[in-house]
């Protein structure tokens, strides 16, 4: 290997060090380690039989491992039950459900009877109380139903099938524990209490607006419609107080004061006004431009409120006049039938383009001879008939359809827009035969 033509000092290696154990229960469990109080499952079930604190326990040998229990009267089911297997590993149940893995039992003696005499043991777990679970107020996967069958052949006062007691436990629950309720089922009972109270809460606020009624509690409901009719008598109250302020302090248009208006907003100049003024007097000239409620429609009612008060100054003139010269002192009623219907549609159609969005309206581009002339064709097509039904109405149409689909070059019959579709070659021969079939 090739070498450096000056060596360097390599650095010194760290020292080690070793990890201090703080943790009590380890240092416990180490010395606990070297001192076993049973070695063998058979040395357990000599020194058993020698306890006196068993005296209220029974118990039963198997080969492979030693069952202790603890019986009340009252219950079928044990209340307390160690299962001790020949590795020297015990299992508690409490009426004949297991206790969690991570009950402070099994974490402080590892589960093993080498780490605990059967004495202290016995001791310690009828120094706890039987947890008594939670009262449910729903049905939830994080409970589950723990049942202890009753002794039948007691007298009991209670008429039931199958008498039994039933507790409502969390999932986690320790069943023994210092208190009367262990830590798991304490938290269940908190959350529960929690959500409960949360959703009062929303039941005494009212629902949004926009939401489902099919899901939502008749109560908030109830209490949206009466915020909702609050707030509609609130703006009620409004809008009367700015009507009868509008009233005091309005002032009427007429045309001439509008073409007033409109002269001084176009007279202005453009360089001498300010930004924000000029967006102003945009919008004012945008106001009697575009607005669909301005005084532009006066002189049209206006128009049909002096033939109104013509045709009630002939029919109301002193004279002995008869019917037909008092006709002849006014307009047609056909021709005051028409300026009536003529003069609203008008009105309603330009007010209903501008609300809609138009920018301006030109009546003069009005037009109702595409619809007199198709009405005219039904008429030409039903002859008599005065009062078509909807299936010959609909057999017409489809005649007129046809027929405007091609049209001749002469004659009137082509329309208004049908100069493209008419034939540039006519001619009178015949057509010719349709070949028989053999």
């Amino acid at each position: 290997m090739p070498k450096k033509s000056h060596e360097t000092d390599k650095p010194a290696a760290r020292p080690a060090r070793s990890v201090p154990l703080n943790n009590s229960s380890i240092s416990t469990c180490s010395s606990r380690s070297r001192s076993v109080y049973y070695k063998t499952f058979s040395e357990l079930c000599q020194k058993m039989k020698s306890l006196k604190s068993l005296n209220e326990w029974s118990y039963k040998t198997f080969s492979d491992r030693l069952v202790i229990r603890k019986e009340l009267e009252q219950f079928l089911l044990p209340k307390l039950e160690i299962c001790i297997l020949n590795s020297l590993g015990f299992t508690v149940k409490m009426f004949g459900s297991f206790l969690v893995d991570v009950h402070e039992l099994y974490l402080k003696y590892r589960r093993s009877m080498q780490n605990v005499t059967l004495s202290m043991l016995v001791k310690e777990l009828e120094a706890y109380t039987v947890c008594d679970g939670v009262n449910p107020s729903e049905m939830t996967s994080k409970l589950y139903h723990h049942v202890v069958p009753l002794n039948p052949d007691l007298d009991l006062d209670n008429n039931e099938q199958f008498p039994h007691k039933g507790y409502w436990r969390a999932k986690d629950c320790l069943l023994v524990c210092d208190n009367s309720v262990c830590e798991s089922c304490q938290e269940y009972l908190f959350s529960t209490s929690s959500c409960r109270k949360a959703k009062e809460r929303r039941q005494s606020r009212p629902a949004h607006v926009n939401a489902p009624i099919s899901e939502t509690d008749p109560e908030r409901i109830k209490l949206t419609l009466q915020g909702q009719r609050l707030r509609c008598a609130e703006l009620e109250r409004q809008l009367n107080e700015i009507r009868v302020e509008l009233e005091k302090t309005n002032i009427e248009v007429d045309h001439e004061l509008s073409n007033d208006f409109s002269k001084i907003l176009n007279s202005a100049n453009d360089a001498e006004i300010t930004s924000f003024m000029k967006l102003f007097w945009e919008q004012q000239k945008k106001l009697f431009s575009s607005s669909s409620k301005g005084v532009r429609f006066q002189w049209l009612t206006g128009f049909l409120e002096y033939l109104r008060k013509w045709k009630d100054s002939t029919e109301q003139r002193p004279g002995n006049f008869t019917q037909n010269a008092r006709s002849k002192m006014f307009i047609s009623w056909q021709t005051y039938e028409g300026f009536q219907i003529t003069v609203n549609a008008v009105i309603d159609i330009c007010k209903f383009l501008l609300q809609e969005g138009m920018e301006y309206v030109l009546t003069e581009r009005f037009c109702q001879d595409p619809a007199e002339e198709y009405f005219g064709s039904q008429r030409k097509l039903g002859r008599r008939n005065d009062n078509p039904d909807i299936r010959t109405f609909g057999y017409n149409d489809n005649t007129i359809r046809v027929q405007r689909t091609i049209s001749c070059q002469s004659g009137n019959t082509r329309g208004r827009q049908d100069k493209r579709r008419a034939w540039e070659q006519v001619t009178n021969d015949q057509l010719p035969c349709k070949k028989k079939r053999n």
